[in-house]
C-alpha cells in the first residue's frame, strides 16, 4: 500500500546505498579489499570442483551418453539427467575437505582483527581443547550448503546444455554418429545457463550459507572468549531461528544472490569457454 515497504526492498535500497557510501568514501578499488586471501582459498578449490567434476562426468560416462543423445536428437527425460547432480556433490564434498581450514582461517581473521601471532596461537588453543578435527568446524554446514547448491547448479546446468546441443543438431542427419563434432556452446548462452543454475541454487541454498556463516563466527567468539560453543549445527539453527525468527535464514539474500548468480555464470562460461579450445587443439572431442 502507499507510504510502505517491502522488506526485501528496504534491504536491497540499504545495500545499494551502502555499497555507494564505499565507493564514495574509500574509492571503487576498496570493493576488492581482502582480494589476496579470498583467492588464496577460492583458486585450489575451484582447481579442484571443476576438474574433478568434469573428469568424473567422463568417467561414469554421461559425457558419452551426452553427446549420444545429442546426435540422437532426444529430448525425453531419463536417469542421465541426474547424474551431473550427484557428480557435482561428489566434487563439491571433495573440494570443501581440501579447503575447509583455510576458509576457517579466512573467518576468524574477518571476524576479529587478529596478528598472525595471535591466529597461530587461537589455532593452537582450538586443537588442544577440541583435536584437529577443530580445523574442519563448520565443514558441516558448509556441506549443507555447497553440496546441495552444486547438485541443483550442475542438475539446472546440463539439462539446458543438453537441450542446447539437441536443438542444435535436430534435423540434422549423420550416418556415422561417433565421427560428429557437436556444435560448440557459445560463451552468451554457457553465461545465460550458468547464471540460470546459480540463480536456482542460491534461492533454495540461502539459508544453509547464514547458518554456516553463523557456526564459523561462533566457534571464533567461543575461542576468544574462552567459552564452549554448542558443536551441533541443528541446536546452532535453533538458537538462530529463537533469537532472531525465520527472517534470520534470509540475512544477506540480495548480495550473495548477485554474488552466486555472477560467479556461477561467469565461471562456467569461462570453464566450457576453455575446455573447448583446449580440447580442439589437442584434437579431442568436446563435452
Amino acid at each position: 500500500k502507499p507510504g510502505s515497504l517491502s522488506a526485501e526492498y528496504v534491504y536491497a535500497l540499504f545495500f545499494f546505498t551502502l555499497l555507494c557510501k564505499i565507493v564514495r568514501n574509500e574509492g571503487i578499488w576498496s570493493l576488492w579489499s581482502g582480494l589476496s586471501p579470498t583467492l588464496v582459498m577460492a583458486l585450489p578449490q575451484t582447481v579442484i570442483y571443476y576438474t574433478l567434476n568434469d573428469w568424473l562426468k567422463e568417467i561414469v560416462g554421461y559425457t558419452h551418453a551426452q553427446r549420444s543423445r545429442a546426435v540422437g536428437t532426444h529430448l525425453d527425460l531419463s536417469a542421465t539427467d541426474w547424474i551431473p547432480g550427484l557428480v557435482g556433490g561428489v566434487s563439491r564434498v571433495c573440494a570443501v575437505a581440501v579447503i575447509s581450514p583455510l576458509e576457517l582461517l579466512r573467518t576468524k581473521m574477518q571476524s576479529y582483527a587478529m596478528t598472525p601471532e595471535r591466529l597461530i596461537q587461537t589455532l593452537k588453543d582450538a586443537i588442544s581443547q577440541s583435536g584437529l578435527q577443530s580445523l574442519w568446524t563448520g565443514m558441516g554446514p558448509t556441506l549443507l550448503r555447497d553440496v546441495p547448491y552444486s547438485m541443483i547448479c550442475w542438475l539446472v546446468f546440463d539439462y539446458l546444455k543438453s537441450r542446447y546441443l539437441v536443438g542444435q543438431l535436430s534435423g540434422v542427419h549423420f550416418n556415422v554418429s561417433d565421427s560428429v563434432k557437436l556444435p560448440v556452446l557459445p560463451y552468451g548462452y554457457a553465461f545465460l545457463f550458468g547464471a540460470t543454475a546459480g540463480l536456482c541454487a542460491g534461492v533454495l541454498t540461502h539459508p544453509f550459507d547464514v547458518i554456516k556463516t553463523h557456526r564459523q563466527v561462533e566457534l571464533g567468539e567461543a575461542l576468544v572468549h574462552d567459552r564452549t560453543y554448542s558443536k551441533s549445527t541443528w541446536i546452532s539453527l535453533r538458537r538462530l531461528y529463537s533469537s532472531s525468527g525465520p527472517r534470520a535464514m534470509f540475512v544477506g539474500f540480495t548480495p550473495r544472490l548477485m554474488k552466486t548468480t555472477c560467479a556461477s555464470a561467469i565461471m562456467i562460461a569461462t570453464f566450457e569457454t576453455s575446455k573447448y579450445h583446449f580440447a580442439s587443439s589437442l584434437g579431442a572431442p568436446p563435452s
